[in-house]
């Protein structure tokens, strides 16, 4: 056996999610289903999130055919009652065990800053900051009292530089870094 084919088989084992639940925000197609394929692929349990049912129906029973598990479950994340049913839906799925958030979920919408609507602007700001920020809310509840999680709040190059016809969708993810940052120092244990 090489040395490259041992360094492989040993390092998995780090990866060893077995017994984890982890939820993906954006987890039915993408970056997310990527996220969530590789989560599953560790062993952990996990929750699709989307909003379109027929997608995430799709992703779950591509997940199962592989042997891997998965749930799916439709929200939105703009919206802020929708995410409390999300995660109310996820305590009672796995009596209120959450281990792992991935909010994946983000929209972008390309255009000259001179002709963004505020409809848009609302769409990509409730989406990718508030959904981001809303969505570790909950998973906070659920993981602060256990003394255990972990939360990936998916970035982008936009929260270092510029890039042109894209503002609102930078401007997110550059909050997206300052919440991570704040609850990394408000929830991280010493």
């Amino acid at each position: 056996m090489e040395r490259t084919d041992r360094v492989k088989q040993s390092d998995l084992s780090r990866f060893d999610l077995s017994g984890r639940t982890a939820v993906v925000t954006g987890g039915s197609r993408g970056l997310g289903k990527a996220m969530a394929l590789g989560l599953a692929r560790a062993g952990a349990d996990v929750v699709l999130v989307g909003r379109s049912r027929e997608t995430l129906e799709a992703a779950v029973a591509e997940f199962r055919s592989q042997g891997l598990s998965a749930e799916g479950i439709p929200a939105d994340v703009s919206d802020v009652n929708s995410i409390r049913e999300l995660f109310r839906q996820v305590a009672n799925l796995y009596e209120g065990k959450l281990d792992i958030l991935i909010n994946a979920a983000g929209i972008n919408i390309r255009k000259p800053a001179t002709e963004y609507t505020e409809a848009e602007w609302d769409a990509i700001l409730n989406t990718n900051l508030k959904g981001t920020f809303f969505c570790c809310q909950e998973a906070g509840k659920l993981m602060i009292p256990r003394k255990y999680g972990r939360i990936i709040n998916v970035g982008s190059l936009t929260s270092s530089i510029g890039i042109a016809t894209i503002a609102p969708y930078g401007a997110t993810k550059m909050g997206v870094v300052a919440i991570a940052k704040t609850l990394a120092v408000e929830w991280g244990t010493p």
